[in-house]
């Protein structure tokens, strides 16, 4: 007999039903199957499921006993539990050069500008990357890029950079910034080389709500990049897991711009960045990295799922 003692949580309780499916349409001759299953995480929620796939579950064999417990405290391997609120999600995979590609959770297109293609020369995951190479890359505006409307909404911008100089002086990263009066945020390097983010509720100013100290770059190594911002309006600045600035802004919405998504150029300004990102992902709806603790960073490309 098989047994599986499963500790459910509401949001997750797909994978048991899924299981109970899979043992119910089993050779009871060979196999049987005990399910119990301890509710955490809002029990009522999921009392219709337990009924429906756990309390008819016995299936008597002769078979030995061998029990097995899995614990469901996270998605599945290869999902995202915030899948549903990924607004963008950029592999760059693409042949070398290529200067077309759609970004993968909503297939928008990405359109490039001066020189910015895609390289297979460096990646940190999959094949290959998006290469600024002087230029710039833009999505159109959507409504996805207004990030929060309150204090309490929360997004993530995360992505992997590699610069080819230890120096990168002041280069746009990624934001929505179409100069005076039409802009909304921006994540860039300062002129002495800082990581800072930037961002406006009125389009009127700008203001720093993250910026790092002290940081120094190592010319081809990937780091991971995020900016997040949390329900309490905390905006926290991260490189390689580690918090390297954080505020708690007044008003921490952010304005509705009408222009492109920009990745390398802040305009009047334009200033790419000196390098490669690869695996862009921005999460609307939640922070993902809430913790001044920090966090390890992925050690794969994203989920698709």
């Amino acid at each position: 007999m098989l047994v599986c003692n499963i500790s459910l949580r509401a949001q997750h309780r797909t994978i048991a039903a899924d299981l109970a499916e899979a043992a119910a349409a089993s050779d009871a001759s060979t196999l049987g199957l005990v399910v119990f299953a301890t509710l955490v995480d809002d029990p009522a929620s999921v009392a219709d499921f337990v009924d429906a796939y756990l309390g008819a579950i016995m299936l008597e064999s002769s078979s030995p006993t061998e029990t097995l417990d899995a614990t469901v405290g996270a998605p599945p391997p290869g999902t995202d539990t915030y899948y549903s609120s990924v607004v963008l999600l950029a592999g760059w995979e693409g042949a070398n050069g290529a200067t077309t590609y759609n970004e993968e959770k909503n297939t928008r297109a990405v359109t490039f500008a001066s020189g910015a293609r895609i390289s297979t020369t460096q990646f940190k995951f999959g094949s290959s990357c998006f290469d600024y190479n002087g230029g710039s890359c833009t999505l159109a505006d959507n409504i996805d890029w207004k990030l929060a409307s309150s204090n309490s909404d929360e997004f993530c911008i995360e992505m992997w950079l590699m610069t080819t100089t230890t120096t990168p002086g002041a280069r746009a990263i990624i934001g929505q910034d179409f100069g005076a009066g039409d802009h909304a945020f921006y994540l860039a390097t300062t002129s002495t080389n800082e990581l800072e983010f930037q961002a406006d509720a009125t389009q009127t100013v700008y203001a720093q709500w993250a910026v790092s100290s002290g940081l120094t770059w190592a010319a081809s190594t990937w780091y991971h990049v995020a900016v997040s911002k949390d329900s309490s309006g905390k905006v926290r600045l991260f490189r390689d897991g580690v918090m390297i600035g954080s505020s708690t802004p007044a008003n921490s919405a952010i304005a509705n711009s009408t222009a492109a998504l920009n990745m390398g150029s802040r305009l009047p300004i334009v200033a790419p960045w000196t390098g490669y990102m690869d695996e862009l992902r921005v999460t609307k709806g939640a922070a993902r990295y809430s913790s001044d603790s920090g966090f390890t960073p992925p050690t794969a490309a994203f989920p698709r799922s």
